[in-house]
């Protein structure tokens, strides 16, 4: 067997997309990295397995960030149904350590790494104060994490995403009561999500479309992708006008993740972003505090693995 090395094992781990890598603190220096599909494993141990039977390298520390709540080092992956417990994986891969983190505060934690390049901005205002800031993720599901400060570093993990949706008017309460009929309980994750969208185009035309498919679709100028797109976006903004009111993270609100990706193209539109921010300043009564918290897009293909790696660097303290 390999010798075990000084290294870290790093984990982003979704319920679409699982990225490892194998990290070396000294030279702050990811030596490799692999992304996979997490539905094509069983368990966090088969994943993990199949990983480290392809490295040479034997890391003897572990750092998962994981996509759902971390109880007592313990998490049920909200989206894949997996048991991850921290002293089991301790155990079974003989890691000296083992941390879990949920998934939306590492990427909270990539912000000290990211650079000017990876963020888009799409409200500029000067800040009030740089904390706190609030991290939001349509993905697989939909994350909300704050961080509330950098010294000491203090991240809050929320289960934003699963706050039930409040619907406007008789075409929303006619969407939640869809959702309601395919036995779905109506949060923001199935607006949001990647399936939220695919919710919208169904319930609008009757038809089933991946995310991939009304996206594409969209960008090709066609009339009901666009009109799905643009109700997305709207959602999207008054989602972003309840983070602004819970949380007041006047350091800004970042978005992040596959679908913002996505949606980047749409929101340098300026009919896109009439509808974004239509959402976003639903309550004149609160324009002043809306308008002093600037917004970004992340546009780097993995924060998580950053934030993971920040992480890394304040445990080796």
């Amino acid at each position: 067997m390999p010798q075990r090395e000084h290294l870290f094992l790093l984990g982003d781990i979704g319920g679409t997309k699982a990225r490892l890598a194998i990290y070396d603190p000294v030279e702050s220096q990811i030596k490799i990295q692999r992304i996979f599909q997490s539905r094509e494993f069983s368990s966090i141990d088969h994943l993990l397995t199949s990983f480290l039977k392809s490295v040479s390298s034997r890391p003897e520390y572990a750092i998962l960030a994981l996509a759902g709540p971390v109880i007592k080092g313990k998490v049920t992956m909200t989206n894949l149904g997996w048991k991850v417990d921290s002293k089991a994986l301790k155990k079974n891969f003989k890691f000296k350590k083992v941390t879990l983190i949920n998934d939306l505060q590492a990427i909270a934690c990539s912000i000290f790494l990211l650079s000017d390049q990876d963020l888009f901005p799409a409200r500029v205002v000067e800040s009030i104060r740089k904390y706190p800031k609030a991290f939001m993720a349509p993905g697989t599901g939909l994350g909300v994490s704050v961080l509330v400060s950098r010294n000491p570093l203090r991240v809050m993990a929320t289960e934003a995403g699963h706050v039930l949706f409040t619907p406007l008017d008789d075409e929303e309460w006619g969407f939640s009561q869809f959702l309601r009929d395919k036995g779905i309980l109506p949060v923001w994750e199935e607006v949001l999500s990647g399936r939220g969208l695919s919710n919208l185009f169904e319930f609008f035309y009757k038809k089933q479309l991946s995310p991939e498919e009304i996206v594409s679709f969209a960008m090709k100028g066609d009339y009901q992708a666009r009109k799905i797109v643009a109700k997305y976006l709207g959602l999207l903004g008054r989602k972003s006008y309840e983070i602004a009111l819970s949380f007041e993270p006047f350091g800004g609100i970042f978005l992040a993740g596959g679908l913002i990706l996505a949606m980047k193209t749409f929101l340098e539109k300026e009919e896109m972003r009439r509808e974004f921010f239509s959402g976003y300043f639903c309550n004149e009564k609160l324009k002043e505090l809306l308008s002093a918290i600037p917004i970004f897009l992340i546009l780097h293909p993995h924060p998580g693995l950053l934030g993971v790696q920040t992480i890394v660097h304040i445990q080796s303290k």
